[in-house]
């Protein structure tokens, strides 16, 4: 009954959603909503590609050594089959989880745990996620955008002034200049960061 099921589980599930998951590691990538219903199914799908590939694979192996059917199936057996599909179930694993499809590991040791590398979409999709930078690029952009504003103001009064009235405009126009170099360091800082984490 247990070789039953564990044989049931290897042909037509687990070595098919261990590939999915260590194809698309990030929860949601493949649906945001029914993301768990969608790597079922085309686990389900995968395993049976790869079992049946699998055979091929041992098939053709019978064939290049002259091994025919009279005497017997040759490298197409119940061990042979067990082997390779826990074998590859267990490499299918490792990649997963080294690209980050399973985060619980990180619950056993906090050394196992992995993140996964955000795909370049999801600077646009994943706005839970990066709401909080998205909020301060926002904030910088518009810093960014008062500042100019106010440096062609203090270039404008600078034309039009002279004396101390000119002198506190060129003060004036410096440190706003000061601050605009800032909010671009802060800028390039927060774009470095996310080109670490996209790519």
């Amino acid at each position: 009954m247990i070789e039953a099921i564990l044989a049931i589980l290897f042909i037509f599930f687990l070595p098919g959603f261990l590939l999915v998951n260590a194809i698309f590691p990030r929860k949601g990538e493949l649906d945001r909503e029914y993301d768990l219903l969608y790597r079922i199914t085309l686990g389900i799908v995968m395993s049976v590609v790869i079992a049946v590939a699998v055979g091929f694979v041992l098939n053709s192996l019978t064939q290049d050594f002259g091994i025919t059917q009279e005497s017997g199936l040759g490298f197409v057996t119940g061990a042979n089959l067990w082997v390779i599909l826990v074998t590859l179930s267990i490499l299918l694993f490792v990649l997963g989880w080294l690209r980050g499809s399973y985060p619980f590991m990180g619950r056993l040791h906090p050394s196992l745990l992995r993140h996964p590398k955000r795909e370049p979409q999801s600077v646009l999709v994943d706005v839970k996620e990066d709401r909080e930078i998205v909020e301060e690029i926002r904030n910088l952009a518009r810093t960014r955008e008062e500042l100019r504003l106010k440096i062609k103001d203090h270039e404008r009064r600078i034309r039009q002034s002279t004396g101390k009235i000119r002198e506190s405009y060129l003060n004036k126009k410096d440190r706003a200049m000061e601050e605009l170099k800032e909010v671009d360091i802060k800028l390039r800082k927060i774009e470095e960061q996310r080109a670490r984490e996209l790519y």
